[in-house]
């Protein structure tokens, strides 16, 4: 938990590594401006003239290229988790640091409070959103 929230996540030698952060923020950014539109696009429309404006606006591309964005985002998570076992190992002599399942639940552990965030969002806001 205290590597989560510590204000640098790379060394001195591999603080490059943290524009890659921003990238990933950027990607989640757009990837959920795309969805929505996306899940309002899919839904009955009642006015065309409106939708016609949205994608003949140039500020709409965001919007289109949400999904390759998934793409990014992906391929940088990747590099980043690799490049951070690929460390461990090497620091190891190639041995694993832990058991995998220990990997695993540690990976689970990191991602719980976003999936029960979610759930709490959907439960509750999205009531009052009227979604």
């Amino acid at each position: 938990m205290k590597k989560l929230f510590a204000e640098r996540k790379y060394e001195k030698e591999e603080e490059e590594f943290e524009i890659l952060n921003l990238v990933k923020v950027y990607s989640i950014g757009v990837i959920v401006l795309g969805n929505t539109y996306y899940y309002i696009l899919s839904g009955p429309l009642q006015n065309l003239d409106i939708v016609y404006e949205w994608i003949s606006s140039p500020n709409f591309l965001l919007v289109i290229v949400a999904d390759l964005q998934v793409d990014v985002f992906y391929w940088i998570t990747g590099f980043v988790l690799s490049f951070a076992t690929l460390k461990k190992l090497n620091a190891n002599g190639g041995m694993f640091w832990a058991h995998p399942l220990k990997i695993l639940f540690q990976r689970y552990l990191r991602l719980l409070p976003l999936y029960v965030f979610m759930i709490f969002f959907l439960w509750f806001f999205m009531g009052l959103i009227g979604g």
